[in-house]
């Protein structure tokens, strides 16, 4: 890992909420947690095997903080109130974890 490459993103933990009519939704928590992370775009045979056209739209992230992200919660820029990616998968390593990442649209 290049910890020349990492920068400051946001990690927003998934909300379930009920509305009224007790409909269950999820959303992303207002209160982003800073960490370093190093993020790039998706490719190479197997993912473009997993994800086809939405391959346009996915990221992966490596880390080495011990944060508590999980599948499901939202990352987003340094600069951002709100989750611009959600976790959709986690693989741990020794020394680090990396995460994929799909677009918000």
């Amino acid at each position: 890992m290049n910890k020349s490459k990492f920068k400051l993103y946001k990690h927003y933990p998934k909300v379930i909420n009920k509305d009224e009519e007790g409909g269950i939704h999820e959303e992303y928590s207002n209160i982003g947690q800073k960490f370093k992370a190093e993020i790039w775009p998706a490719s190479g045979k197997l993912q473009v095997a997993m994800y086809g056209l939405r391959l346009a739209y996915m990221m992966n992230m490596i880390t080495d903080h011990l944060l508590n992200i999980k599948e499901g919660d939202g990352i987003g820029v340094e600069n951002s109130q709100k989750a611009d990616y959600k976790v959709v998968s986690k693989k741990k390593y020794t020394k680090h974890i990396v995460y994929e990442l799909e677009k918000i649209i």
